[in-house]
């Protein structure tokens, strides 16, 4: 095999591999997009109900503590693999472009 093929072959399973690790990243955003909408539900499941000596807002404003809390962990852990995934198809781009210069 020419030096040339092997190089080719070599850049081919590196594609591969970061596609699959794109893959992959795409299914965990997907997961923390799922989690958003019981985040949400959980929030306004504790606010119901109610006391007339006032607790009910001290609770449900504790709840929405937590979650907002909850979201913006959500929303940063998104972002790191929304970051990674622009890296890893930026990667992937640049060794196409490199195998088309072949």
């Amino acid at each position: 095999m020419s030096s040339d093929n092997k190089n080719k072959d070599e850049i081919l399973a590196e594609i591969a591999k970061i596609e699959e690790e794109i893959y992959l990243i795409e299914d965990k955003i997907e997961d923390i997009d799922t989690e958003e909408s019981v985040t949400h539900f959980d929030a306004t499941a504790v606010g119901m109900g109610g006391s007339s000596d006032g607790s009910q807002e001290s609770a449900s404003d504790i709840s929405n503590a937590h979650a907002a809390a909850a979201e913006v962990k959500r929303l940063e852990r998104r972002n790191r693999l929304a970051k990674k995934k622009d890296e890893m198809e930026r990667k992937r781009n640049e060794l196409r472009e490199r195998l088309k210069n072949m």
